[in-house]
């Protein structure tokens, strides 16, 4: 589509000698042009004409959210039927991680991501995508890298009227670009299955996509309204793209963590040889959490662990922080501390023996399960008490 702009100003002064101006230097392949102007002299209008006169997709940089904000809704009312995205930082808080060697203390990430701003971001790469009269307006935080271009449009669901696919080939490649099924609240990010009928939230827009199924055939693919269900347009072929920016496909995920293991088991012999021990144990007691946690029962998935060592005169102690989500259905039994909790001590020890032949003993003690939310997941915190064959060291996780 043909970049338009709507509005009733008319190039006024010394605005027309610089649209063309500016837009001759953009012919010519000049890469640095500069405009001047006053508060208020219609510089926005200016770069407006310039896009559209040259039919390009343009990228305007602000140094801030709140100066961002005002030049989308500047650009959206100048172009109102071409694509103006709006791609700033999605944290409304963050505190980024820092380690204390002093006090051997660790201070966790912790960030506030505001949905809608993540929904702006992904809307802006699907234009990109999809769009030749885009205009992104930015702060600069579009500097950062989001990954592979290719590896992330390679990753979108594409359907087809008539196409043949199973409704599980649909719903494990959903899965796979991160998107949750979900039987409840039917949010931005999630999908859920009834019979042959498949809805798909995207979180790149306020409207949902109902793909409906005739055996192994695409009967129908349609847009409806999220909450009532209505039926407000029908396609004949539909992108579905990935959930986040930051998906990979399977294989890249697991070169990528055979590496950071590869690395790990070097440094622990690094550090075993340096007689640093304790240090060495603290890598692997972290990888070890990791892969029991994410093998052992199928009602846990992982969102992040860590675990920090710290030691005094008279012991060593290692605390591990272990964040699990499970099934909206389980999450009381979780929290009561029967079934899948007893099933998770049990695992924990059994690896730490595994993986450590010389402890002699393993117990785990003050197991403690906090809710955090009663359809996503819960917290928990585990210390076990570990003593080495020597009776020299005691290890905790």
């Amino acid at each position: 589509m043909e970049l338009k702009v709507h509005s009733n100003y008319k190039p006024q002064g010394d605005q027309a000698s610089a649209i063309a101006s500016l837009t001759r230097g953009l012919g010519e392949g000049e890469k640095h042009q500069v405009l001047l102007g006053v508060t208020g002299s219609g510089k926005t209008f200016t770069m407006a004409k310039i896009i559209e006169e040259c039919q390009r997709p343009a990228l305007i940089m602000a140094h801030n959210k709140t100066l961002a904000a005002q030049l989308y809704h500047e650009f959206k009312s100048f172009f109102p039927d071409n694509a103006v995205e709006y791609f700033v930082s999605y944290y409304d808080y963050y505190q980024p991680e820092a380690y204390i060697p002093a006090g051997d203390i660790y201070i966790e990430k912790e960030a506030t991501v505001n949905a809608e701003l993540d929904k702006l971001r992904l809307s802006a790469t699907r234009s990109l995508f999809e769009r030749r009269d885009c205009i992104i307006v930015a702060s600069v935080s579009c500097i950062y890298g989001l990954g592979s271009p290719e590896a992330y449009y390679g990753m979108l669901l594409f359907l087809e009227k008539s196409q043949k696919i199973t409704r599980k080939e649909i719903t494990s490649k959903l899965v796979e670009i991160l998107y949750e099924r979900t039987d409840a609240d039917f949010v931005r990010g999630t999908f859920r299955v009834r019979g042959d009928v498949i809805e798909v939230y995207p979180t790149y827009e306020d409207v949902a996509y109902r793909i409906e199924l005739w055996g192994d055939e695409v009967e129908s693919l349609s847009q409806i309204d999220p909450l009532f269900g209505t039926v407000k347009n029908k396609y004949q072929r539909l992108p579905i793209y990935p959930k986040s920016h930051y998906v990979m496909r399977p294989e890249t995920r697991t070169s990528a963590v055979d590496s950071i293991v590869k690395e790990m088991r070097w440094w622990e012999k690094e550090l075993e040889n340096q007689g640093l021990e304790f240090e060495a144990a603290e890598g692997s007691l972290a990888l070890l959490i990791g892969k029991t946690l994410k093998h052992r029962d199928p009602l846990f998935y992982v969102d992040a662990y860590h675990v920090s060592m710290r030691r005094d005169a008279s012991e060593s102690v290692c605390e591990a922080t272990v964040k699990v989500s499970v099934g909206a259905k389980r999450a009381q039994t979780v929290a009561e501390g029967d079934g899948p909790v007893n099933a998770l001590d049990g695992a924990l020890r059994t690896a730490l023996m595994k993986f450590y032949p010389r402890l002699k003993k393993v117990s785990l003690t003050d197991y403690k399960v906090r809710i955090l939310d009663s359809d996503t997941g819960t917290a928990a915190k585990t210390r076990v008490l570990i003593a080495s064959s020597d009776g020299r060291r005691e290890w905790g996780t």
